[in-house]
């Protein structure tokens, strides 16, 4: 229930901050971005204060505590872009996301350890999420906004109205929806990836839950360094139209990699750890520059008399649609649908977690690189006129 109330409030929060973020004044963005993670860890409060009321209450406080988070992500993203190191700075924070869920899960797995109620442990680890968080968004407020030769490189970047937002879409709604789709399973597989890896890897090695919590750890670790090294190298190219086509070809080889490694593991070529590793590079390589960087890029090498507004807005609604997909796959399951690594005898489709995800993921891989080239067909072609004019 918790999960479902947790995708639920993503899912709210994204829409709204579609509308949101993108829009919001400069001088309104610090005091919410400061807001936001104290809302959900005052909700985290409440929860450990009031779960003893019911099951609703619990439920209630997952789906209101992931509502302002769901948000954080694009308008701390806002600082960054329209830079001519927008690249290496949106890899860096982008590790946040590969590296991040570990982390959480490893404090969280040891507040309970240590004694801490599961009703108290999301509280006591947001305070220690909060402190470091507070530190680092007054470092990003003290940034100074890109400079006069940055915007002329860059564009400059400032919000749109609804009715701009809506028609930057109809001009671009080729590239725009077949990035988005592809983005929109692969969302769903990351999280699904991310949520039941110690379920998938206890049906595979029969280890302990501890234990391949400590595995994820160590294994998430390169694979977010090395995703952000590649990442980082596509500040090299300065042409922001040579670098946009660049990202489709790293996105692409991501969805590549993951049939590669999904491949390799059925024929029993390589091991738990090398499939779990490749398909994590495959899958964040595919990820990280949709989430980032990719939309920043476009921003520049539209000509600058085109209104582009910010890439937050494209970043919010990417995201609102990944977790769509992802709301969709657990609704599946909710409705008996589909029933993954519960219950065997249930009416409904059955697999187990290994069996749906290694399916998932060849899934995903093609219809990933299937919607990457169309993208680069239009961004392409779209470019290459702007070059011209």
């Amino acid at each position: 229930m918790s999960n479902s109330s947790l995708q639920l409030g993503y899912v709210i929060g994204k829409f709204v901050g579609i509308f949101v973020v993108p829009t919001i004044a400069p001088s309104h963005r610090f005091p919410l971005l400061l807001s936001l993670p104290v809302i959900s860890t005052t909700v985290w409060l409440l929860l450990a204060l009031l779960h003893d009321t019911g099951p609703s209450t619990v439920f209630l406080c997952f789906f209101v505590s992931a509502m302002p988070l769901s948000m954080a992500w694009s308008l701390l993203y806002r600082y960054l872009e329209g830079r001519n190191h927008s690249d290496v700075l949106g890899a860096i924070l982008s590790a946040s996301i590969i590296i991040g869920s570990a982390i959480a899960k490893t404090i969280g797995g040891s507040l309970v350890s240590a004694g801490l109620s599961i009703y108290w442990m999301p509280f006591v680890a947001s305070l220690i999420y909060l402190i470091p968080f507070l530190g680092f968004a007054f470092l990003v407020q003290a940034t100074p906004e890109p400079s006069a030769t940055e915007r002329r490189k860059m564009n400059s970047r400032y919000p749109l109205s609804q009715s701009e937002k809506f028609e930057f879409f109809r001009r671009h709604w080729i590239g725009l929806v077949s990035m988005t789709l592809g983005y929109m399973l692969l969302t769903s597989a990351r999280d699904y990836r991310d949520t039941f890896t110690v379920d998938i890897f206890e049906e595979l090695s029969g280890e302990e839950e501890e234990s391949v919590s400590d595995l994820v750890f160590l294994l998430d670790v390169p694979v977010g360094i090395f995703v952000c090294g590649v990442l980082v190298m596509l500040t090299f190219i300065e042409d922001n139209a040579k670098n946009v086509l660049c990202e489709h070809g790293i996105m692409f080889g991501g969805y590549f990699l993951l049939i590669f490694f999904q491949l390799l593991f059925s024929a029993n070529i390589v091991g738990n750890s090398a499939w779990y590793m490749g398909i994590g590079v495959g899958t964040y390589l595919a990820y990280t520059p949709v989430a980032a960087m990719f939309y920043d890029r476009i921003g520049g090498a539209l000509p600058a008399a085109e209104l582009v507004g910010t890439a937050t807005f494209m970043i919010q609604l990417s995201d609102f649609s990944g977790y769509i997909g992802t709301v969709l796959l657990y609704s599946f399951q909710g409705f008996g649908l589909l029933t993954f690594g519960v219950d065997e005898d249930s009416d409904g489709f059955y697999l187990d977690y290994y069996r749906l995800f290694s399916l998932f993921v060849i899934v995903v891989g093609c219809f990933g690189m299937g919607m990457t080239a169309i993208s680069f067909t239009y961004w392409r072609r779209t470019l290459l006129v702007a070059k011209v004019m």
